[in-house]
């Protein structure tokens, strides 16, 4: 809601991998955005200081983007450098003294491999405001995804929200729009907009876009 003029040039832009990329802070005060360059920026929306952290863009790229409190940004990591040890669902510390982006996160969830539960990989991640989990849409099949609960410390797979269903047209998952602080309440798009009380969700008309080549992100409650 701030004026172009306030906001870096840097911060105006779709993103390193061709999609608008950001994600608001649950008290509006800051923003976290990818750039032209690959780089993870917060912006203060309050004083437009900013700070980055490099992605060269031989290793990949950063999509996903959603804030644990003020400090803890969550990504996923798209790699496309040769090691691929690095890739997966990553939380980055804004107060780290390192500069890229790589070296001021952690690994939480490796897309190396199988995971827990037949899981092929994870998207759309979405780390709770508390920090405590990560909810994401998990595949376990072609074209078959379901809604699944991490551990943001461990990564450890907690709970299966949405039973692995086949996924419609170009195989969209579920994507995670906005959780409460713990992640007991949800609001999710499966095709349909909906919310997620436990493990059942409930279709409601929340009137979003057709989703085709859209990504949702950096909505704020």
């Amino acid at each position: 809601m701030s004026a172009p003029a306030d906001i870096p040039v840097a911060a105006r832009n779709n993103g390193s991998n061709g999609n608008p990329e950001f994600a608001v802070s649950s008290d509006g005060r800051l923003a976290a955005v990818t750039t032209a360059t690959g780089a993870i920026m917060v912006l203060s929306l309050v004083t437009s200081a900013t700070r980055s952290w490099t992605i060269p863009s031989g290793d990949g790229y950063a999509t996903g983007l959603s804030w644990a409190g003020d400090r803890y940004v969550a990504f996923q990591f798209v790699s496309r450098s040769g090691d691929r040890d690095a890739g997966g669902v990553r939380v980055l510390d804004t107060r780290s003294a390192a500069t890229a982006a790589l070296a001021a996160s952690r690994l939480v969830i490796s897309s190396e491999g199988k995971l827990a539960g037949g899981i092929s990989g994870v998207f759309n991640p979405v780390i709770t405001p508390d920090g405590s989990k990560i909810l994401a849409a998990a595949w376990t099949g072609f074209n078959v995804a379901e809604l699944a609960e991490f551990s943001a410390r461990t990564g450890q797979l907690l709970a299966v929200l949405i039973p692995a269903e086949s996924m419609p047209g170009h195989g969209s998952p579920c994507q995670v729009l906005w959780t409460d602080l713990s992640g007991a309440h949800l609001i999710a798009y499966c095709g349909t907009a909906g919310v997620v009380n436990g493990t059942r969700f409930t279709p409601v008309d929340l009137h979003l876009p057709d989703t085709s080549g859209t990504v949702f992100s950096g909505l704020l409650w």
